[in-house]
């Protein structure tokens, strides 16, 4: 089914209608006598991309001035990157501009389905999923490269927002915090992750963290498990400029179990052969599955800051965890550090019910008094 985003642009051969086709192309199918051509007249190419937003302006009356809006992401990709492009409303083939041109200026940030652009006194604005409205305009003077910018810290599991604990890994979101592609971190010499990747430093009350991944719009880094006190300063500091400050509530435990698609939610349960838990590959009743998470808190020995957890005893967390299915408790068999990831990356094996049976089946990590947020769903046979 296409997803359908039109609007009124002047145009000497008469209105036009706009239509994108998931995984297929953006195309122009002009209106004559009343009547929808079956034959577009132009198409622009979105291979890659499902739920694209449209949307289409001009310049008044004026012939010529007409331009459709598109915002696209690759859905074949987790933590989706978006991208604005600007076509020729009368030949969608002339792409006028997009946002990567310069990405570190530019950048959209993670891509928001289904959500159109908004075009008003000569600005576009673009939400997405960095936590961000993005607007863009006209530049004018000498561009000068802009201090990050800091709009949200979240729990890189759930991406919710709140209290962080010791060991978390962290999204932070917001402008100009590194560079444009989606870089992922790799071992320093030390076998550990380092402090600095493309640039970007992430300080948490002024000592440099563990980064493993960065974008302009989004950066994730780990908490220290040292990390005590009631609150917690966060800094990101890309190309020598520094942001402002953000404080956030410091917890003992701040669940938030990973998605198997990474965008906070949905379904994230392993069945023992390796496949997620969803209506093609249903969990057996009393099968034991896997969860992963963050936010679980000190452990139990000391976890390294920084270093994959390869050696045993494997730490495990010093608070109780229990797990919650549909409201019914789950035996756990395992909690403790992610085998062969890095630490702050925890896995939790559990058996499930017998008694439970249905599709999209409420998950929920219980650390002490701390409760995930109700994201992650299990479907059962």
């Amino acid at each position: 089914m296409g997803h359908v985003r039109h609007g009124s642009v002047d145009n000497a051969a008469g209105p036009i209608v706009y239509l994108g086709e998931p995984y297929n192309a953006v195309k122009a199918f002009p209106i004559v006598n009343g009547t929808v051509s079956s034959t577009s007249s132009s198409q622009f190419s979105i291979s890659n991309s499902l739920f694209v937003g449209l949307a289409a302006s001009a310049n008044g009356g004026q012939s010529g001035s007409g331009l459709v809006w598109l915002t696209t992401g690759d859905t074949t990709t987790s933590q989706i990157q978006g991208t604005l492009h600007v076509l020729d409303a009368g030949n969608l083939s002339n792409e006028v501009w997009n946002s990567d041109t310069n990405a570190v200026r530019d950048g959209l940030g993670r891509f928001a389905k289904f959500v159109a652009p908004t075009v008003a006194n000569g600005r576009v604005y673009v939400p997405t999923f960095s936590n961000a409205l993005v607007i863009y305009g006209l530049l004018s003077g000498q561009q000068t490269a802009a201090a990050p910018q800091i709009s949200a810290v979240t729990n890189g599991a759930s991406f919710v927002g709140g209290a962080v604990s010791p060991g978390e890994i962290v999204a932070i979101f917001g402008a100009n915090l590194g560079i444009s592609e989606l870089t992922q971190f790799q071992l320093d010499a030390n076998g550990k992750v380092g402090a600095t990747l493309a640039g970007t430093e992430v300080l948490i009350n002024g000592v440099p963290a563990p980064v493993l991944y960065v974008s302009s719009t989004q950066v994730g880094a780990i908490a220290p498990f040292g990390l005590s006190g009631m609150t917690a300063s966060f800094e990101v500091v890309y190309n020598a400029h520094k942001s402002a400050a953000v404080t956030v509530p410091v917890a003992p435990a701040a669940p938030g179990l990973f998605s198997s698609d990474g965008n906070g939610g949905g379904y994230g349960v392993i069945n023992p052969d390796g496949t997620t838990s969803y209506s093609n590959d249903l969990s057996d009743q009393g099968s034991v599955v896997s969860l992963y998470a963050t936010g679980l808190g000190q452990t139990a020995p000391a976890s390294v800051d920084g270093a994959p957890v390869n050696a045993t005893p494997y730490p495990a967390p010093v608070l109780p965890v229990t797990v919650l299915i549909n409201g019914q408790s789950a035996q756990v068999i395992y909690a403790g550090a992610a085998p062969g990831m890095v630490a702050g990356v925890m896995q939790v094996d559990i058996v499930v019910p017998e008694i439970l049976e249905g599709s999209d089946l409420q998950v929920l990590l219980k650390v002490g008094d701390f409760i995930s947020p109700n994201f992650l769903w299990i479907s059962t046979q």
